[in-house]
């Protein structure tokens, strides 16, 4: 009888002790989530979660170029297929500075367009050189240039001439 008592307290604590780990971290099918509690930042998310704070705002179009989270917005932790890429796309994305966006289930280019306040669905679609408008789920679009870098040229009137 002690026993079964004994063990039933222990589990009840177990379960208790997991309710109170788990946060606000909610994970559906592979999927984790966070809501965002008040004073909470864009890198103490990502820190919690080791994920960059460049995978944070890929997985999630509601964050701003300027990092701001809103108290009980609910965002998307990356899983970590997400983070490998980013850290492909940082390095292929060396001469331009560019804002990305992971294409999710039933949008279009037009849908992506509006979220990000672009007019012309065409200048994604140029941006990321589509032959059309057909995108597939979990790919990768430019959706924001952010700044050009300029690549520094010799001056000319330096030149050796033969």
């Amino acid at each position: 009888m002690k026993v079964r008592k004994f063990t039933i307290v222990v589990l009840l604590t177990l379960i208790v002790a997991d309710f109170a780990n788990a946060g606000n971290r909610v994970t559906n099918e592979s999927k984790t989530i966070h809501r965002v509690e008040q004073g909470e930042t864009i890198y103490a998310i990502s820190r919690k979660y080791d994920v960059s704070v460049e995978a944070l705002m890929i997985s999630n179009s509601s964050i701003s170029d300027d990092y701001v989270i809103l108290t009980g917005e609910v965002i998307n932790i990356p899983d970590q297929s997400t983070v490998e890429r980013v850290k492909l796309m940082k390095v292929n994305c060396q001469m331009v500075k560019c804002r990305y966006h992971i294409v999710q289930s039933g949008e279009t280019l037009e849908s992506i367009a509006g979220k990000y306040n672009i007019s012309d669905s065409r200048d994604i679609q140029e941006w990321n050189s589509l032959k059309n408008q057909n995108l597939y789920v979990g790919q990768e679009i430019i959706v924001k240039i952010l700044e050009t870098r300029s690549i520094p040229v010799k001056d000319a009137s330096k030149l050796v001439k033969n």
